[in-house]
């Protein structure tokens, strides 16, 4: 019954336009699907991306009415430490606590991608495809950081992803990212010794470089602080990542029998995009990318993995509207409408 819960929650993702009213279907109809509420969810295996508030790309208080009657569990969130760090060793947690409690009184579920330096120590930078902080100075103030993090929210949060897309950037080597999970891993569960630390965050299949940084964990013997490995398999026809999840499912294998793969950010946009976003360059409308969001998902649950549909909202990048959102967004980013 659970599962066949989820499979109909889906089917809420899709919208019925003008022209395809119930009327207009030549199948007998046999009723409704009454939505439910999060809070009235025990659990679910979907999360909704509520990523690049760190950056006010998108504004939570111009979309939190709509997260909970959506009816997904969770919701995957970045931290933000250049926006909570604004002077060194003070932290400002206002905006985060918006977000994050807020969320839990929806009865969603947020898990946090640690992620995105602060140029007070480093120059590495605050968006995605940065370099990971390789100065002493930075590591230490981002373990202080990743502490106070974990302090403010373990009543609330217990799911820690550590960065997001590390290997899209050359200078983070498995190397360099083996030493830098290791370090906030541990950050993390000094303070939450139950937690679960999500590892990668893959902007692409690499098999040789996870095997490399996996290799390293190994050598280290701190393969117990890794619960869960997260990628990002954007393809136009969702079904072809498959083949690769595969090979990285058993790429983990090899290493432990405990880890699971965790399918941490995917989406399509509702038009044409003409940015280097993912997926762009392609004649999308609203309709295909809400076949393409329950291909995904029910592929995903088909297999048991765990996936996160990107994004609950079109974000503003400084490059363009970055339109995979399920709430299509003004140019002053409140919500125009449900897609």
């Amino acid at each position: 019954m659970k599962r066949l819960h989820t499979l109909l929650m889906i089917v809420l993702l899709i919208s019925v336009t003008q022209s395809q009213t119930l009327e207009s279907i030549s199948f007998p109809v046999l009723g409704k699907v009454q939505p439910r509420h999060a809070r009235d969810i025990l659990a679910s295996n979907w999360s909704v991306g509520a990523e690049t508030m760190d950056r006010d790309y998108t504004l939570y208080a111009n979309w939190k009415e709509y997260l909970g009657p959506l009816g997904i569990k969770k919701a995957r969130i970045q931290a933000g430490w250049a926006r909570t760090e604004k002077e060194k060793g003070v932290y400002d947690f206002a905006w985060l606590d918006d977000i994050v409690f807020n969320m839990h009184r929806q009865g969603v579920e947020p898990w946090m991608c640690l992620c995105y330096g602060n140029l007070l120590y480093s120059p590495s930078g605050i968006e995605v495809g940065s370099a990971l902080p390789r100065e002493e100075e930075a590591l230490v103030a981002w373990e202080d950081w990743v502490s106070q993090v974990v302090v403010r929210y373990k009543d609330v949060i217990d799911e820690w992803e550590v960065w997001n897309e590390p290997n899209n950037h050359k200078e983070n080597t498995p190397q360099v990212y083996a030493d830098f999970l290791l370090r906030t891993a541990t950050a993390v569960r000094e303070v939450q010794p139950d937690a679960i630390v999500i590892a990668f965050g893959l902007g692409r299949f690499d098999i040789s470089w996870i095997e490399a940084v996996l290799d390293h964990v190994q050598n280290a013997d701190k393969l117990h602080l890794i619960d869960q490995v997260t990628y990002h398999p954007y393809k136009y026809n969702p079904d072809k990542s498959y083949p690769q999840v595969a090979a990285l499912r058993q790429a983990i294998a090899r290493y432990s029998d405990r880890i699971m793969i965790r399918q941490g950010e995917c989406g399509a946009p509702s038009t044409r995009l003409h940015t280097r976003a993912s997926l762009a360059n392609h004649d999308w409308t609203e309709i295909s990318q809400s076949k393409w969001a329950l291909r995904r998902l029910l592929g995903d649950l088909g297999r048991d993995i765990p996936s996160s549909i990107f994004a609950m909202m079109d974000m503003k990048y400084p490059a363009g509207m970055n339109i995979k959102g399920l709430l299509k967004s003004r140019d002053d980013q409140t919500v125009e409408y449900a897609k």
